[in-house]
């Protein structure tokens, strides 16, 4: 794809904008701090941007651009300046997101058991419970994330605030038993819940809990179940998979060579959960099922759900409404893994990612953008820290060794992003090298070794589910 690169000139640092009818253009400048000096009258604006700092507030963008791609569709061009969504702010262009801090990781960050690893996963919109559901994908028997390929399981978890924390609702009769990975939600207009994943998560897969270096403990792994003890990974690290067609019933769960789509669905967030299969038509029919992600398609100004769907995996596929036949639509582009793709609230399209190269976990926020669907452009820099989250309890940036599995939570009004869920890596041993922000590029691939390779002893690789807030609109 593409990449577009508008010649944005000046920094900025966190952006509120409230769009007003008017002709009065308030320009908020101070030589060194860009504070509000002067209120200027402009006869030419249709658009008044107040532009607020201190109490919820922040400082004026002023980049060159002549089209909203040149703000990556994250914001408005007006008259020459990227005006960015609430969500989205950047040194230029609107290009990375407006993060706030969270509890993380003493309390309230998200979905995180004491003694258990978890790999991200979407959250619902706040149900008529009053409650926010998450299902994510969990590290049975107490092992961490190298055991993912025997021992992943999805659960359903529960909050009564969008970022937690979230408790698990189903122990021991997990949603989708193993083998179940990568889980994507959407909602049909007809209420039907679906899920997407890989695995069949119908409890036939051999979990493990202990190798000859030792046994799972405290969410935890041994060396040796994903790579071997020198780090280098088994030639049957995921044999045990099974890809392609199931040959008794049919349905594609993980893998390539198929001619179908299959998923679960039900009627409420805590289940039960049955399997359906969709068929693939048309030419190029066939899917590779890897990371599937569902959206579901809104239209117009006010985001009408119609019924059709989008699922990107290997491409973007499309359907009238969930039940299927599913065509190929466009090919999906995106940097790296687990692609999620969605649309804003003017209806432009945009794709999260794992981005490449997967050891640099510093721009591991990746981002793609497009107005059709089928000419996509990248944003050069990252959407989000992959080395570190803002604690809010004042400690400052607390270090992590990987970040994956980008979701995102809407305002269900209003379209408005509110909140980012992540998957992250909980550290590694050698703190010298995961010290975050501040680590160099040799000390990020160290600690993003530790805890994806696992090496001798193991027990680095503990993970849990953040889900951090965005700046939106109600914090001016």
């Amino acid at each position: 794809p593409e990449v577009l690169n508008p010649p944005c000139q000046s920094s900025h640092r966190r952006q509120n904008y409230h769009h007003v009818q008017s002709t009065v253009y308030v320009l908020l400048y101070m030589a060194g701090s860009h504070r509000v000096v002067a209120l200027c009258t402009v006869a030419t604006m249709k658009l008044c941007y107040l532009v607020l700092l201190g109490l919820g507030i922040s400082t004026l963008v002023a980049t060159q651009c002549t089209t909203p791609l040149h703000c990556n569709l994250n914001g408005v061009c007006v008259d020459g300046r990227c005006v960015c969504d609430a969500a989205w702010t950047g040194t230029d262009n609107c290009s990375a997101m407006n993060l706030l801090p969270v509890d993380f990781p003493k309390t309230n960050g998200g979905f995180q058991l004491p003694h258990t690893s978890s790999w991200g996963g979407p959250v619902l919109p706040r149900g008529s419970d009053g409650k926010y559901h998450m299902h994510a994908a969990l590290m049975n028997k107490g092992c961490g994330l190298t055991s993912w390929t025997t021992n992943s399981v999805v659960v359903h978890a529960v909050a009564t605030r969008p970022e937690g924390p979230y408790v698990q609702q189903d122990q021991g009769h997990p949603a989708l038993p193993a083998w179940a990975h990568n889980p994507g939600t959407a909602v049909a207009p007809d209420g039907t819940i679906l899920l997407f994943h890989v695995g069949a998560g119908d409890n036939t897969a051999n979990e493990v809990t202990c190798t000859r270096n030792g046994c799972c403990s405290e969410g935890k792994s041994p060396c040796g179940l994903r790579h071997d003890c020198n780090s280098t990974p088994p030639a049957d690290s995921t044999a045990h998979i099974p890809a392609g067609p199931d040959p008794v019933t049919g349905r594609c769960w993980f893998g390539g060579g198929c001619t179908n789509i299959s998923f679960h669905t039900s009627r409420s967030p805590a289940g039960p959960w049955t399997p359906y299969t969709a068929q693939t038509i048309g030419p190029n029919n066939e899917v590779s099922l890897t990371t599937p992600s569902p959206w579901m398609y809104q239209a117009g100004s006010n985001r009408t759900k119609n019924g059709t769907i989008f699922v990107v995996t290997n491409g973007i596929w499309r359907a009238e409404t969930w039940k299927g036949p599913y065509t190929r639509y466009a090919d999906a582009h995106y940097s790296g893994e687990d692609p999620y793709m969605y649309q804003d609230s003017r209806g432009h399209w945009h794709c999260l990612s794992h981005g490449q190269p997967f050891d640099a976990i510093g721009s591991a926020g990746a981002h793609s953008f497009s107005e059709d669907l089928h000419t996509w452009y990248t944003t050069p820099t990252p959407a989000y820290p992959g080395t570190y989250v803002e604690s809010a309890d004042g400690s400052g940036a607390v270090p992590i060794s990987k970040r994956e599995r980008p979701r995102l939570l809407f305002n269900a009004a209003t379209g408005e992003p509110t909140h980012l869920i992540t998957a992250v890596g909980a550290g590694a041993a050698d703190a010298s090298d995961c010290v975050g922000r501040a680590a160099t590029v040799e000390q990020r691939v160290r600690c993003w070794f530790a805890m994806n390779n696992n090496p001798w002893p193991g027990f680095h690789d503990q993970a849990w589910t953040l889900v951090q807030p965005l700046h939106t609109a109600s914090h001016a």
